[in-house]
């Protein structure tokens, strides 16, 4: 269905956040349990170095983004950071340059 098709026969239209006040919802009538989300206790093995803190770094973007050159920086900006020995890092970058894998020993 695009935007131009016509709309199909229905019963009745109603704007999507107008459906609680339609059906009666109230704050204390959804049924939620807090947290919503959990984790483990046990971190997972990572094969990570132990008591370091472990970081991800992506440093860069979609290319083809209009505000790309704003939102994203040379993966080579991070290599001061990378030198520090406070943290295992680890590059979580999309189709990473080639230098940039093997510099952080992933080629």
């Amino acid at each position: 269905m695009s935007a131009t098709d016509p709309t199909p026969k229905h019963d009745l239209q109603i704007p999507l956040l107008s459906l609680p006040r339609v059906v009666g919802t109230a704050p204390d009538t959804v049924p939620f349990q807090v947290p919503y989300l959990g984790a483990s206790q046990q971190p997972p093995p990572l094969g990570l170095p132990t008591g370091k803190l472990k970081v991800g770094i992506a440093w860069a973007g979609n290319p083809q983004h209009r505000n790309d050159a704003f939102r994203s920086m040379q993966w080579l900006d991070c290599q001061a950071l990378l030198e520090s020995d406070c943290a295992h890092f680890v590059s979580l970058q999309l189709n990473a340059p080639a230098d940039a894998a093997a510099a952080l020993g992933q080629a």
